[in-house]
């Protein structure tokens, strides 16, 4: 083998090793990137006492913003769900 045909794939194999580098980078980072743009805006909305915005049986408010919006006039002591988990 020729030093020049060694110089050539030397350099190959190093290319090919920082994709890798980057490649493992990216595998780490994207869940995490995936997860903090999970984040979201729930209207909770009540158009009568018997609303429930959101019914999941699985929900994580976490990072969420929520807009509260009441549509008619609640009784005093009224108990609003928001969230039926």
């Amino acid at each position: 083998m020729t030093a020049s045909r060694l110089m050539a794939n030397t350099m190959q194999i190093k290319t090919f090793m920082s994709s890798l580098v980057f490649l493992r980078a990216l595998l780490i980072l994207l869940p995490l990137f995936l997860l903090s743009a999970k984040a979201a805006v729930v209207d909770a909305t009540w158009n009568s006492a018997t609303d429930v915005p959101v019914t999941a049986a699985s929900y994580t408010a976490t990072g969420n913003t929520v807009n509260f919006t009441l549509n008619y006039a609640p009784v005093t002591g009224a108990i609003l769900t928001v969230v039926n988990n």
